[in-house]
């Protein structure tokens, strides 16, 4: 009985062993509270949108090219640093495009987070790096156009994740509704790459920044 006592303490007097992760303070918020706050009446400007949803393409981008994809992107996974840069976190459902002898890997189905995870997610257990493009074309849709109310959200995003976006939205951003239509295809190869969409971008941002005037035909 003594000796259980003395074991006992020994266990406890036993040096711990802590793990800190150091992880980086993103003072401006979330995009959730960007598109929350222009929802509720705070200007937002077209050329704004591209430019912050070119940074988060570049982020996707440089994932993939080290063969991994995210699998969990949605606002509240992009965060704003003090000085307005760009950045996307929580890492924890991330994982390899294929494995070490290049085969695809089997994966868990239901991954991620439902209003924005891709269909093959749902109920495919092969699947690839397509599967962070489906969240990305959601995303550009909601940093592009209001949404007043949680209803109106709801009603919205079902025909959203079938790619049919608003009339009045087709209208405004002729050009827009037509890539992230691409990004919302159900079928993962018919679904631009991040590259791609980083081309088509920055073709958008040129034209926000040195508009071509009416009277003049190109």
């Amino acid at each position: 009985m003594n000796g259980m006592k003395t074991n006992a303490s020994s266990k406890s007097n036993a040096p711990k062993t802590y793990l800190y992760i150091q992880m980086e303070y993103c003072g401006g918020g979330t995009l959730n509270k960007w598109i929350t706050e222009r929802n509720s009446g705070v200007t937002r400007s077209k050329k704004e949108a591209l430019d912050i949803f070119q940074k988060i393409v570049n982020g996707v981008e440089y994932i993939h090219s080290q063969e991994h994809f995210h699998r969990d992107l949605k606002p509240d996974n992009i965060l704003f640093g003090s000085d307005g840069t760009v950045k996307i976190g929580d890492f924890g459902l991330v994982t390899t495009i294929t494995n070490r002898n290049g085969a695809s890997i089997e994966r868990t189905m239901g991954k991620g987070t439902e209003t924005y995870m891709s269909p093959e997610q749902e109920d495919q257990s092969t699947y690839d790096e397509k599967v962070d493009i489906f969240p990305l074309g959601l995303i550009f849709f909601e940093l592009l156009w209001r949404i007043g109310t949680g209803m109106e959200r709801a009603k919205l995003w079902v025909g959203l994740r079938r790619g049919e976006l608003p009339e009045e939205f087709r209208k405004e951003y002729t050009t827009e509704h037509v890539l992230i239509r691409k990004m919302l295809s159900e079928a993962p190869a018919n679904r631009p790459g991040a590259k791609d969409i980083s081309k088509q971008l920055n073709v958008l941002l040129k034209e926000q920044t040195f508009p071509i005037p009416k009277n003049i035909t190109v």
